[in-house]
């Protein structure tokens, strides 16, 4: 039987630079698939059209990136599966990004909440946004939150034999180590112990 498989094929390029896939490289990155996702839009032109319907009083001249680069934006992100961006705050470069974070949080949750009363709501957020206002006002309105940890001493020592392993297990292996551990925990300003994930990685850094 003939093998028609194809091994590559061209993307248009993108600016200068051409790009090229195929499947001989490994587990290189995720995102490789918004290419080809790029290609069937500008094909069957559906940003284009979705752009062409929606009511933007806004003067094109003023903006930048313009209604359409906007929206693929969006739409690549969610096909991604990166569901971030729901709103856009403005502040001043010398206040705390986390600052509002939690009033915003309320609007959003409000709105969402009118549409959809019974969605089960979970917030993810980087350590930046591990305040004790957000995650009381989460707690107190039966919203779920997934918040990053700063590394600190105490942590350290609840892993401590769970990192030893992982040192062990890449030694002796010498394939990257991941591991996940469920502990309590509490930091000096908490009013009771809450669940923490903890990743454990070996090697520390690289691919």
């Amino acid at each position: 039987m003939t093998n028609c498989t194809q091994e590559s094929f061209q993307f248009p390029a993108c600016k200068r630079p051409g790009v090229a896939a195929n499947f001989q490289g490994g587990e290189i990155t995720s995102d490789g698939g918004v290419l080809l996702l790029r290609q069937v839009d500008r094909r069957l032109g559906l940003s284009a059209a979705v752009v062409g319907v929606l009511n933007d009083p806004r003067r094109p001249a003023s903006i930048d990136p313009d209604g359409l680069s906007l929206l693929r934006q969006r739409v690549y992100a969610l096909a991604l599966g990166r569901t971030e961006e729901l709103v856009s705050y403005l502040r001043r470069s010398k206040i705390d990004g986390a600052k509002h974070a939690w009033a915003i949080l309320a609007l959003l949750v409000r709105r969402l909440r009118q549409a959809w009363p019974q969605v089960k709501i979970i917030v993810p957020a980087d350590s930046g946004f591990c305040r004790p206002r957000m995650r009381s006002w989460c707690e107190r309105n039966h919203v779920g939150y997934l918040v990053g940890i700063a590394n600190n001493q105490r942590l350290n020592a609840l892993t401590a034999q769970l990192q030893r392993g992982a040192q062990e297990c890449y030694a002796g292996t010498g394939t990257k180590v991941r591991w996940f551990s469920d502990i309590r925990y509490a930091a000096g300003g908490w009013n009771r112990p809450r669940r923490v994930i903890a990743k454990i990685e070996q090697p520390c850094q690289g691919p």
